[in-house]
């Protein structure tokens, strides 16, 4: 039967309650005797109070618990193992183990304390010691294969090769040989020096099973390894006599070519593995990406194109072959329409392929074809439904094609996927449109709120403050001063920027300084290249307002020569009565 693992707590609670309450059932007083309770009962009366504090969750209550037992009984292990958890847990390691040492020193024989002891030496790098707990409990129970492969992995932690080889002996004579073990031990003989050991090991393991051709692969690696080439090619050369398609023994014998800087007959093998039918995928990509890499190492990309005409034909499901080509051509700029076809069959093979998904999205983006945005990404919600960014650019496609309440219901879905792990500035984003889009349905809490969650994440978001700055200023909002601080911060941020420029002298404007307003107006318009209407329309008002009339109406005139200008009804009462008149 095996024991328990080492810092294995489970259950040890009850064993250990069990353990001390055992004299519980001792009658504290009786008729004509003395009724002064013992120190024993005394003692477990706390101690049980201790367990059920523990138990309750308050680890402040049992702490104290627990140190009042030790005074009442210093002799008693059990409140010192608890008192060493408690520590523990208040990451006092080097208190948490002097009471551990403690417990384990009055109950020598508890193996429960030993093991746990031994996992505080773990957790404190104290190898050394944490081996002689281990073997103290393997002397109690010497079928603990567990603890026996922890001190293999100690003693190789000291640098003790040959004691962890001893130690996968010992698990060997209590599990019998395995595959792992003996390539473990044989790394292990490679490593401390000793390679005839090493190539032993895995000859024994090949000749255990002797028509497992996997086995003797092993071994000829070995061999390879141990610089016996030739010997390691003959095992090889035996096993493809005997398996002709073996890709295990061919990759063997390409890596025993590659030590040979044999390099012609290396690449043979890669190109037989490459177009060998029965070859796995696995393989099949590997080689592939390998070749790539010859003919560009050696400056034959010509040929690649036509590796991949000749290759992709003998793995049609194979979704990373289509990618590795795809992304050949992406690196060397060929067009379009060549690579989107690989990457749809990528995809159509498996469609929650997210990066090949998002390839599709960005050159689709890159078409504004809004329409195939959407549909990759409403694909893309059934097979990765917590992937935030098909919400994202969803959200976004809709938003562009004049969707609004479509963009701004994916929003909301994406928006409630947001948690700690959520990419931050894919978050910021979605507040960022959503802000947007909630203003233009009238929503301006719901706007206020959205902008200010992204720039809680993103503060120096340039677009974002000047939006929100300019939406404070036109719904008429008591907080100019505010608006005036995120503009102004926005034009720091992006200087040259008509936009930021144009807001913040709208804002100035609004708040009656009209010759700064007049400052950065004029700028605005020496940035600006589309020719905005809306910024004619705010020079010519801030002009007015400095008393520069004629210069006002050409303004005024310039917006009114905008198409979009065409229904704006006080543009034109302005032009024809020469006179500023607010909205």
């Amino acid at each position: 039967m095996k024991g328990m693992s080492i810092i294995q707590k489970t259950g040890l609670l009850l064993v250990l309650s069990l353990i001390a309450l055992s004299g519980f059932a001792q009658t504290v007083h009786t008729e004509g005797k003395d009724t002064t309770e013992s120190q024993a009962t005394k003692y477990n009366r706390f101690f049980l109070e201790a367990m059920m504090q523990r138990e309750k969750g308050d680890g402040a209550a049992a702490f104290e618990l627990f140190r009042h037992c030790i005074d009442i009984d210093s002799t008693r292990a059990e409140a010192y193992f608890f008192l060493s958890q408690c520590y523990d847990d208040l990451k006092e390691n080097k208190l948490s183990l002097s009471y551990m040492e403690k417990a384990t020193k009055l109950e020598p024989t508890n193996q429960t304390f030993i093991e746990t002891l031994a996992g505080a030496y773990i957790n404190n790098r104290q190898y050394a010691d944490a081996i002689k707990a281990i073997e103290k409990v393997l002397e109690m129970d010497k079928e603990r294969d567990d603890l026996i492969q922890i001190l293999i992995q100690l003693h190789e932690e000291e640098g003790e090769l040959e004691k962890a080889i001893s130690c996968i002996h010992r698990l060997e004579e209590l599990n019998g040989k395995s595959e792992r073990l003996s390539y473990f031990k044989a790394n292990l003989y490679i490593r401390s020096g000793n390679k005839d050991a090493a190539i032993e090991e895995m000859k024994q393991l090949a000749e255990r099973y002797p028509n497992d051709l996997y086995y003797r692969c092993f071994y000829g690696d070995m061999l390879a390894n141990c610089n016996e080439l030739d010997k390691s090619m003959a095992i090889f050369q035996e096993i493809l006599q005997e398996d002709s398609v073996n890709e295990r023994a061919m990759l063997s014998m390409r890596n025993v070519y590659t030590l040979q800087d044999k390099q012609e007959l290396a690449d043979s093998i890669t190109k037989h593995l490459l177009f060998m039918p029965s070859t796995s995928d696995e393989i099949r990509c590997s080689m592939m990406v390998d070749m790539i890499r010859k003919y560009e190492s050696d400056s034959d990309s010509c040929q690649i194109p036509l590796l991949i005409q000749q290759v992709l034909p003998l793995c049609p499901e194979n979704t990373e072959m289509y990618l590795i080509c795809a992304t050949y051509y992406q690196r060397y700029e060929f067009p379009r329409d060549t690579i989107k076809p690989l990457i749809q069959e990528a995809l159509r093979l498996s469609p929650d392929n997210t990066a090949a998904r998002l390839n599709l999205i960005a050159y689709a983006w890159e078409e504004n074809n809004m329409h195939e945005v959407i549909n990759l990404c409403h694909e893309a919600r059934q097979y990765v439904p917590d992937n935030i960014s098909f919400y994202y650019y969803e959200g976004v496609a809709y938003y562009r094609d004049n969707e609004d309440d479509k963009a701004l219901a994916t929003l909301q879905l994406g928006a409630d996927l947001i948690n700690e792990e959520t990419d931050r500035t894919t978050v910021a984003n979605i507040y960022e449109i959503m802000g947007e889009l909630y203003h233009k349905k009238g929503m301006f809490a719901q706007s206020y709120a959205a902008y200010d969650s992204c720039l809680q994440i993103k503060p120096e978001d340039s677009s974002c403050l000047n939006n929100y700055a300019y939406y404070l200023c036109i719904d008429g909002s008591d907080n100019l001063d505010k608006a005036e601080k995120m503009s102004r911060k926005s034009i720091e941020l992006d200087a040259k920027n008509p936009n930021n420029l144009d807001t913040y002298a709208w804002i100035l404007f609004s708040q009656g300084k009209y010759a700064e307003a007049r400052i950065y107006i004029e700028q605005a318009l020496q940035c600006d290249s589309t020719e905005s209407s809306l910024l004619f329309e705010h020079a010519g008002d801030i002009f007015f307002k400095c008393n520069l009339v004629e210069q006002a109406v050409e303004y005024w005139k310039k917006s009114a020569e905008k198409a979009d200008s065409a229904d704006n009804k006080t543009l034109f009462r302005k032009i024809k009565k020469r006179k500023y008149y607010a909205k």
